[in-house]
């Protein structure tokens, strides 16, 4: 049994390195900050919070939604950013169009079943955990909002279907076991007794199947993989009983979708065929005469989709798969009735499978999540019959992209550069507003590009240098960003390719570009951009070739360059600083760790804050401090976990915010730690709303961070921090 059938595809990670570590952005690397800009003139912080409420929590696909009594969708569990299972759960409110997050489940699962008893409390049973397939089950009650344990299914499972019989009981069939072998027993679960008992099996193990009440109140299993390909097979069931044989399918389908039609005939739509192809074909069951027949075809093949019943019968399917789109966008609208009728209907703003719909109280359909472009959706549309148009709860208000850079301009305005995302590395540039909370688009780069720096000149002009393409070719090319007019311009290139450089403005207005990596080796190089002559210098070199490394403008206008990978590609200890009078580097000392992709910050003394970042055994949660000039590190010490890809953030009143990051075993952090000058110590900050990793975080003038897509769940998100 392939289990990629039930999981998906993997999400696309969007690290730049294949150690997927991203360096933190200090968003005034000369110590300067915007001057002349106004306060923001709305609370921009409940804007961005008011803006997010409209995507889910956590971007998700193989979860469950379940209609509650009152209307609200409640949204269970599902496969995470990082391939885990969630044990988290939001309910989406169709009043306020927003979606919250609610006390989490007690067992984190993909793949389970959640169905709604008569009672309104909702059954989750089920799933995979930790890899594994689980029997635990659960009572959410919608009164109090919580998960409570209930008893075991007999049988651990995932992939499995749950249907609520007219005596209240829930049968549970099929799925897959421990060794990924499609299970055949059936056990019925009473929630008056809170107890699962098994019932009897079918004639072969099956998963992927569909289900659906018939009007005697049995339950008919049609389908499914038995562990070699999907099957012609179909039974009913009548608990308590046995599996009684009925029909076959017309054709062998797995994966499919089955709606119960207002005349309770049962229609089962697309799916995978025996060798694992999309299908376009749709047949029904008819109980009465016990049989299947086909009718007309969709316009599209589909497996992953959705099939909605909506209020004058029609069924709506959304999405899925098809056979040379891994991501459909296109919806159709079918009539089952005749020969059956699809009809195409508008199409979804975002491509999506593997995502959930639920029709609303007032008759419209609610899809939310899936896998897209850029792995795990965060986002929901709701499609109007009315108008027979999707619309997105809220429109995007950036790109979502990973290391990219965010760069102050002089009205206190951040300009978004570079980076890559869900379709590719991105030319677009984008400026924040502080005023309106809004971002807009202004012009391209001439070329997408990641590992790139981007510095502020004295006449406001953003210079960015360097960087790599998705090709894998190093730049050698600069262009200029002019603010007055939002576009960029080619201007002399560097006297060599590099990424993962360093570059700084020094007093003087000149831009100081240090080291780096050409596609072969470390660089021992600098370089001196003079604005007034459009032109690179020479200068230094290094002692040593560097990248992955930083570097750090002290009042007195030194450059300190700290750490970073030699010309072994091993992590080093070695500080060096530069002297922009003679333009020449000397050793300083080492630093108490070895380290690379780790942050640097200049405190009020002109000592140095070093944060994390990796080494040879992996993510460091070491920090310290060091001296330049004395040459060693006077202070260290340990966070609780060890992060990388994450920002530092120097505020005005000299204390360090170190955000998000990815830990040791590579999930992304949502905590906040605060460096305190005075203390030599960190405390905890409030937590970002979205885990997140090689974002940006820039300071705006009225002293709120602002913190910047990346990877994880900020993807495509924004948001403040305040202290």
């Amino acid at each position: 049994m392939d289990l990629a059938l039930w999981r998906g595809m993997a999400m696309l990670v969007l690290g730049f390195w294949a150690s997927g570590c991203g360096v933190g952005i200090d968003p005034f690397p000369n110590g300067g900050r915007p001057s002349g800009a106004s306060g923001p003139s709305v609370d921009i912080v409940k804007i961005a919070k008011d803006y997010r409420a409209k995507f889910l929590r956590k971007r998700r696909n193989d979860h469950t939604v379940s209609a509650l009594p009152d209307g609200r969708i409640l949204i269970v569990g599902g496969e995470g950013v990082s391939g885990g299972a969630l044990s988290s759960a939001e309910i989406y409110d169709p009043v306020t169009q927003t979606f919250r997050e609610i006390a989490g489940l007690q067992y984190s699962r993909s793949l389970h079943s959640a169905t709604v008893l008569l009672d309104g409390r909702v059954l989750v049973a089920g799933g995979e955990h930790l890899g594994f397939p689980i029997a635990a089950a659960e009572i959410f009650n919608p009164v109090t909002g919580m998960f409570t344990s209930s008893d075991n299914l007999n049988a651990p499972r995932f992939g499995h279907r749950a249907t609520l019989l007219e005596d209240g009981r829930v049968i549970i069939t099929g799925g897959l076991d421990s060794g990924l072998v499609p299970i055949a027993t059936v056990e019925s679960f009473d929630p008056t007794a809170g107890t699962s008992t098994p019932d009897f099996s079918m004639e072969i193990g099956i998963t992927g199947h569909v289900v659906s009440m018939v009007p005697d109140g049995s339950v008919l299993v049609a389908g499914g993989d038995e562990g070699g390909g999907a099957v012609l097979t179909s039974w009913i069931l009548s608990p308590g009983k046995a599996a009684t044989p009925t029909g076959a399918l017309v054709t062998a389908r797995a994966n499919a979708t089955a709606s119960t039609l207002p005349d309770e005939r049962v229609l089962v739509v697309g799916g995978l065929d025996g060798n694992g192809g999309s299908l376009k074909s749709v047949e029904v069951y008819d109980q009465g005469l016990g049989t299947f027949s086909e009718l007309g075809p969709l316009n599209k093949e589909r497996y992953g989709h959705t099939a909605t019943v909506l209020q004058d019968g029609s069924v709506l399917v959304v999405g899925g798969e098809g056979l040379t789109e891994s991501y459909l966008s296109s919806a159709e609208r079918y009539s089952p009735g005749g020969p059956g009728v699809a009809v195409a209907a508008s199409s979804l703003a975002t491509g999506r499978r593997l995502h959930t719909a639920s029709l609303l109280p007032d008759g419209r359909v609610l899809v939310v999540g899936g896998e897209g472009l850029e792995g795990k959706l965060p986002s929901a549309e709701i499609f109007s019959p009315a108008t027979q148009q999707f619309a997105r709860l809220v429109e995007p208000r950036t790109l979502a992209r990973v290391n990219h850079t965010a760069t102050p301009i002089s009205s206190g305005q951040i300009l978004l550069v570079g980076g890559v995302g869900g379709n590719g590395f991105i030319a677009q540039a984008e400026i924040f507003d502080p005023a309106t909370g809004l971002f807009r688009n202004v012009g391209s780069l001439f070329q997408g590009r990641i590992g790139h720096t981007a510095s502020v000149l004295p006449n406001g002009k953003i210079l960015v240098a360097g960087g790599e393409d998705e090709s894998g070719i190093f730049f050698d090319s600069v262009e200029i960003f002019d603010p007055t007019t939002g576009n960029f311009a080619m201007t002399q290139p560097l006297s060599g390719s590099r990424t993962r450089h360093t570059a700084s403005v020094l007093p003087n207005g000149k831009v100081l570009m240090i080291g780096g990596f050409d596609g072969t080796t470390a660089l021992d190089t600098a370089e001196l951009y003079d604005p007034t002559t459009n032109a690179f210098t020479s200068t230094g070199p290094l002692p040593v070739g560097k990248w992955a490394h930083t570097a750090s403008v002290l009042p007195n206008g030194d450059v300190v360059v700290i750490g970073g990978l030699d010309e072994a590609n091993l992590p080093t200890s070695s500080v060096h600083r530069y002297d922009p009078g003679t333009g020449s580097f000397i050793y300083l000392g080492d630093l108490g760790t070895a380290r690379f992709n780790h942050t640097a910050s200049v405190l009020p003394d002109g000592r140095i804050l070093v944060v994390g970042g990796t080494d040879t055994s992996g993510r460091l949660s070491s920090w310290e401090v060091f001296d330049p000039a004395l040459g060693f590190t006077v202070t260290e010490g340990l966070l609780e976990e060890g992060r990388v890809g994450h920002t530092a953030t120097v505020l005005r009143d000299g204390r360090v915010v170190v955000a998000g990051g990815t830990r040791a075993n590579a999930d992304y952090m949502s905590s906040v730690k605060i460096y305190n000058p005075a203390t030599v110590s960190f405390q905890a900050g409030p937590a970002l709303f979205d885990e997140r990793a090689q974002h940006t975080a820039s300071l705006l003038p009225d002293g709120k961070i602002l913190i910047h897509s990346g990877a994880g769940e900020g993807s495509g998100f924004w948001e403040f921090l305040e202290l």
